[in-house]
């Protein structure tokens, strides 16, 4: 997503290809990245969201709900005492109907489990990215 923002700042949601070529971009016209959101968890592959932010910035957030899936993963991958189930992976747990603004747009965040007890969808003046919403829970792939 581009915002025609005078801070200049940009936003990526989910996409791990596009926010390589974003970056780039950015870099040659001197935006700076503001927040790298995630809709979802990924149990199927890796987002890039902490790679992207050591390359070019911004703050990584995901929904409150991400407690859940981790608990749930820590379990599943024996994993209870070496990776917490509290979030601290990511800069900001959205709560259901937060808002946050993003140069000149205010998005709210609307809670939306359903595949993961993380999905959430940004809406942002009228136009809703929803990751994985309609996806039944633990079932069907977008690929």
């Amino acid at each position: 997503m581009r915002l025609d923002d005078p801070r200049e700042t940009d936003i990526i949601i989910d996409d791990i290809n596009r926010q390589i070529r974003a970056r780039r971009e950015r870099e040659r016209i001197g935006r700076a990245l503001e927040w790298i959101l995630e809709t979802h968890a990924h149990a199927d592959h890796l987002s890039g969201a902490k790679a992207l932010q050591a390359m070019a910035g911004g703050r990584i957030g995901i929904g409150a709900g991400i407690r859940k899936v981790q608990a749930h993963f820590a379990g599943v991958f024996n994993v209870e005492d070496s990776v917490p189930a509290d979030g601290s992976q990511f800069d900001h747990l959205f709560a259901d109907n937060e808002t946050l603004t993003i140069g000149n747009l205010e998005a709210r965040v609307w809670h939306t489990p359903g595949h993961t007890p993380a999905c959430v969808a940004y809406v942002f003046d009228g136009a809703a990215f929803v990751g994985d919403t309609i996806f039944m829970p633990d079932f069907g792939t977008a690929r």
